[in-house]
Parts: C-alpha cells; structure tokens; sequence
C-alpha cells in the first residue's frame, strides 16, 4: 500500500472510530459528532459484522466490512444510503449503527472468554437498548437488523435473548424497551451466513488447536446447538398460528462466486457459504454477483442487492403492500431489473412475473413468485 493510500484509510478509521456511542456500537450516520441537529429517524439500522479474517483488522470490521465495492475508504450507510431513502421528494431519514466484537478465530491473545456468545449477546442487548440512545423506543420507526457471514447468526442469538429476557425482566422499564424493541423489529437481512455451517469454517477451527473463538463452533456443518437457535428463531419470527403473520421479514443474500480462502497455508478459492446452508426460513432468497465479501459492499446505487434492501426500508416506513415471496438467481439480467425497477415505482407488486436468466451459472432458473408475506 501506498503512504499515501495508508494515510488516507488511516484517517478513515480515525473518523469511524469518533463515532462510538458505546462500548460495542458505533453510528455510522448522521455523524454523532455534528453540531447540527440531526433529523430525527425515520428508520433504525443496526450492522452486524462477520468472523475476521487473517487479511483484515478485527478493530476495524465494524466500518469496513461496509465500504464501497470500488472506495474502500466510504461506507455505503453514509454515502449511499440517505440519497436512495429520497423519493418523490420524501425524504426517510435512516440512523444507522454498527456493532463491533471480538471476532477473531484465534483468541490465542485474549482468551475465549472473550468470544463467548453469552457474554457478547448480552452485552449489546445492554449497549443497544439499555444505555444512552436505544433502539427500537420510538412508536412507528421500524428497527432492521442486517448481519453478515457469523453477525446473521449473532443477530438471532440476539433476538432470542431480547426475547427470553423480556418475559423474565423485573424491571418494569427494561421490561418496557426490550418489549418496544421487538414491537418495532421489522426486516433482518442476511448476508452470506451460514445457517447450517460452512465446509470453510470447520476446516478453519479444526486448524486452530487451542483459544479458538467459542462460536465458530456455530459454523460448522450440521451443528446441533446451531440447529437449536435456528429453530427458536424460526418459530418466533413466524409467530402465533392464530395470527397467521410473521413478526417481521427475513432476507437472504446468497453470493454466487468463489472467495479466496487459505487453511493451514494452503491457498485455494470455494464458495465459502454453500445454497443450502444460506436458505434457513427466507422470505426473499436472492443470489447476487459477488463473492463472500462483496456480497454487502454495493457498487453503487444501482446495485441489484442493494435495490432490494432501499425496497425493505420503505416497506417497513410506509406499512403498504407486502413485498411479495421470491426467488432469484440474478446475474445482471435486465428483465429482472425492468421488474424490480417496477416494484420499486409502486406500493402494489406486479402480479405473476416469472424470468429465466440463461447467465446464471450451470443454467439455474431464475423464479419470481408473488406469494405475499403476511406481516402483524
């Protein structure tokens, strides 16, 4: 890296890391630090990084697992983000945060007390919730949850823990925001996680012999206890049968291609997160052109994915039509674009659109389905 690339990501990490509210969060936008008066929040985000890897900086995923695909240096929430939210003169105004914790798979220097899932989950009910300028408190602003890679599993571990602890809560104002908290929940995406585990992950923790993180035991292949929290949060998320409405919408952004990976110094590139292991109890299932990494750092406002997340936001805003159940295989394929650019200019889904994208790989078929989500 250049000095003067070096100097400039520097001071980029400088300014993120001004933005600490908490412990474990940060706020991404409006800029905390403005004497402006920010308006107040239409919507509220909240970021869940992945599993660190050895190329990156565990102190600094928080920001940079949500950069620009081409600027590594400006992260989509600030700079992409607020311009999408405005329509037809309507502006919806997003305050979006970030949560950061130890995330390395090798915990060799600070010990695995500091990867507990226990420990990190109930920590961040604490800084999000809890403390100074919580989540989820204000009527009508809905709350969307994204996480990638072990953030998606971190943020069900997070629900369920917002969710056991309301019921046995003594204190009747915890009680109140951890109820308002669920209440205002949304939409959850998730970002290439890996549901039933990853090939990738497991190999990773078998070639860590000691002080390895305790919740990449959360990634391999066919976990029980992982089995466990899927299943919590399926039945949740998906409510009373006399209700016959899920609590909130699940989002799943699968990535197509491979991701260069190296165990035991051997180098190689795979699908880090296989098809089978990224479908858990999805409202939306969508594969899109990128690898592990690029699958939540959107080229630019056009991004297909990214389209689809601008789509959530607004349909949690405005409580219109539900987003219809769907399908896609997306490979820079224009019908489906001219499709979702016609969901995007309406609150009423188009009715009964099928594709078949001959430019997905091995020749899948791409399937849009207006199966409407029931939403409470």
């Amino acid at each position: 890296m250049a000095a003067s690339e070096a100097g400039h990501s520097t001071g980029t990490a400088e300014k993120y890391e001004g933005r600490k509210l908490q412990d474990r969060v940060y706020q991404l936008f409006p800029d905390p630090n403005l004497k402006e008066a920010a308006p107040s929040a239409d919507v509220e985000i909240v970021l869940f990084h992945g599993l660190h890897m050895p190329d990156s900086d565990p102190e600094q995923l928080f920001w940079k697992t949500w950069t620009m695909r081409k600027d590594s240096d400006k992260v989509w929430p600030e700079v992409l983000l607020p311009n999408a939210l405005q329509k037809d003169g309507k502006q919806i105004s997003p305050r979006v945060l970030s949560v950061k914790y130890e995330s390395r798979a090798d915990l060799g220097d600070v010990g695995t007390d500091a990867g507990e899932k226990k420990l990190i989950v109930e920590s961040l009910v604490t800084d999000l919730i809890h403390l100074d300028g919580p989540i989820g408190q204000k009527e009508g602003v809905p709350v969307i949850l994204i996480g990638h890679d072990l953030g998606g599993l971190l943020i069900k571990s997070f629900v369920m823990e917002v969710e056991v602890t309301e019921a046995t809560e003594k204190d009747d104002e915890k009680r109140k925001r951890l109820g308002n908290f669920l209440r205002n929940l949304k939409a959850v995406f998730f970002y290439a996680t890996p549901h039933s585990g990853a090939k990738y992950y497991q190999e990773l923790a078998d070639s860590i012999l000691s002080d390895q993180h305790p919740m990449l035991r959360f990634m391999r292949v066919l976990n029980k206890e992982t089995a466990r929290i899927n299943s919590d949060f399926q039945t949740y998320r998906q409510g009373k049968a006399e209700f016959k409405a899920s609590r909130f919408t699940s989002n799943v952004i699968h990535a197509l291609y491979k991701t260069p990976v190296t165990v035991n110094g051997n180098k190689r590139s795979e699908q880090i997160v296989k098809e089978a292991s990224a479908r858990r109890d999805n409202d939306i299932f969508y594969s899109v052109s990128g690898n592990h990494f690029d699958v939540c750092r959107p080229k630019d406002e056009k991004d297909s994915a990214f389209k689809i997340l601008v789509r959530e936001i607004r349909q949690a805003c405005s409580n219109s039509v539900p987003v219809p159940q769907r399908e896609v295989n997306f490979h820079q394929d224009p019908s489906y674009q001219r499709w979702l650019d016609a969901l995007q200019s309406t609150s009423k889904p188009p009715a009964n659109y099928d594709i078949c994208s001959a430019g997905v790989s091995g020749g899948s078929r791409s399937h849009v389905s207006t199966n409407k989500i029931p939403q409470k």
